[in-house]
């Protein structure tokens, strides 16, 4: 069965987490703008080097919220499906990736998604008529009125 509280959670989830990759990703860039200006002005060299560092982890950071962000979104989309095993596939994956980045929005929607796949009502197979074509459906008319006839070898 659908989750689309899930999905909904689980995309505002993955928005907030691109938000802090992009957010993440300035930082390095003023760091590393004021690591090139301290090393001008005969600042201490442990400060430089600190410098350095914080910004080898706030790209290291911005590269996982932006993989996490893009990832959510996939598996967000797996929890708006009526397979119940996509479904719960996609509320576990949002689960642990809610979990790596401490984002509640993907956590709860993949909560959401767990609870919402263990309902009745979905099936493995979604039953849905999919409307056929005019000329499709005169076609498949012919094929049934013809009888079958077996070939002779």
């Amino acid at each position: 069965m659908k989750s689309v509280l899930g999905f909904i959670l689980g995309l505002l989830g993955s928005v907030i987490n691109l938000f802090a990759g992009l957010f993440f990703a300035g930082l390095f860039f003023l760091v590393l703008f004021a690591k090139g200006g301290l090393a001008d002005l005969n600042v201490s060299e442990k400060i430089v080097n600190f410098a350095g560092v914080l910004s080898i982890w706030l790209i290291v950071l911005a590269i996982l919220f932006f993989i996490v962000g893009i990832l959510g979104f996939a598996f967000s989309a797996k929890m708006n499906r009526r397979d119940n095993s996509k479904v719960r596939r996609g509320g576990w994956w949002c689960l642990i990736l809610g979990i790596i980045t401490i984002n509640v929005f993907l956590i709860i929607g993949g909560i959401f998604g767990i609870i919402h796949s263990r309902e009745k009502g979905g099936s493995k197979v979604a039953n849905v008529k999919v409307p056929q074509s005019k000329a499709r459906q005169y076609v498949q008319n012919i094929q049934q009125r013809q009888p079958k006839v077996a070939r002779n070898p």
